[in-house]
């Protein structure tokens, strides 16, 4: 399986360790992973452990919007050795629709075109739990800020793109201002997916919540296809419920040099630049240890 994270420059400034980690954890699940960011911030993003890096055009003319998404297309699969000829426009079947020319279709072509509507439909539409599709990429996901503009430049990009790429679109909600065009986009797609699909047809879209009052807003307004809406916090969270503190008997706490029964741990947090104060910080809580 194959992922595309699409993020605009805000985002990739601000929120570097939790794009990494997203990434870290999809490979982790066996997912080739791959993170689309404007070119201007190519320099520096290129991981190639575990993802890859490839930039698009982030701003444009509106009627350019596709064929920035095409670019983007072209860029991915050329970064994964696959062949430009799958997938979007320049599939197979659009080549052969072109050989044919401008000539009326047959009935037996025009059946055979609705059959492959229909079997297209059945893959977006019925109870699929999933948004995996079955091109080179199955997912989109689409990371960015709005930033004053109805639509983040990450979403609209992400969008164009997963139809390019005939897969389906997470969308990572994180603003209050962004639920409106999320929820609008959910109920459109999947209610086009329901029906004849057809090269209009948007990608099927899930959304990812950062918070619960994002989620609320969101079930709210989302008339369709609750189940996918998905609350996924970001950071690291503590238990809702604390853990009890361990006994005199309890092993980890000899070792860990627990006061009365009680572990004690540290978080030490620095930059590079910050190496040797850390390192005194370290020295430090070994001495505070050994008197405990």
């Amino acid at each position: 399986m194959r992922a595309v994270l699409v993020v605009d420059s805000l985002f990739a400034g601000r929120e570097r360790e939790l794009i990494s980690r997203l990434e870290i954890g999809l490979a982790d699940e066996g997912v080739r992973v791959a993170h689309a960011v404007p070119w201007t911030e190519l320099v520096g993003q290129q991981t190639g452990l575990y993802s890859v890096a490839v930039g698009y055009v982030p701003t444009g003319l509106p009627f350019t919007l596709h064929q920035r998404a095409r670019m983007l297309k072209e860029g991915l699969l050329h970064a994964w050795d696959l062949p430009l000829s799958i997938g979007g426009s320049g599939s197979a079947a659009s080549s052969a629709a072109a050989s044919r020319g401008a000539r009326k279709a047959t009935p037996a072509e025009r059946k055979r075109r609705t059959d492959k509507h229909a079997r297209t439909s059945a893959r977006i539409a019925p109870p699929a739990k999933s948004l995996r599709m079955h091109g080179p990429v199955e997912i989109v996901h689409a990371l960015g800020w709005s930033s004053g503009r109805s639509e983040s430049v990450a979403w609209s990009m992400a969008r164009a793109l997963a139809k390019e790429l005939h897969a389906g679109l997470v969308l990572e909600v994180c603003e209050g201002q962004q639920v409106a065009r999320a929820a609008s986009w959910l109920d459109r797609s999947w209610s086009q997916g329901a029906s004849v699909a057809s090269e209009a047809t948007d990608a099927p879209v899930a959304l990812v919540c950062a918070d619960e009052a994002i989620e609320r807003a969101l079930r709210a307004r989302v008339q369709t296809r609750q189940n996918l809406i998905t609350l996924a916090p970001w950071g690291v969270h503590s238990a809702s419920h604390p853990h009890p503190p361990l006994s005199h008997t309890t092993s980890g706490a000899a070792w860990v040099g627990g006061a009365g029964g009680r572990p004690v741990s540290v978080l030490l947090l620095a930059s590079d630049d910050e190496r040797p104060q850390l390192m005194a910080a370290v020295e430090g809580l070994a001495l505070a240890r050994e008197a405990l």
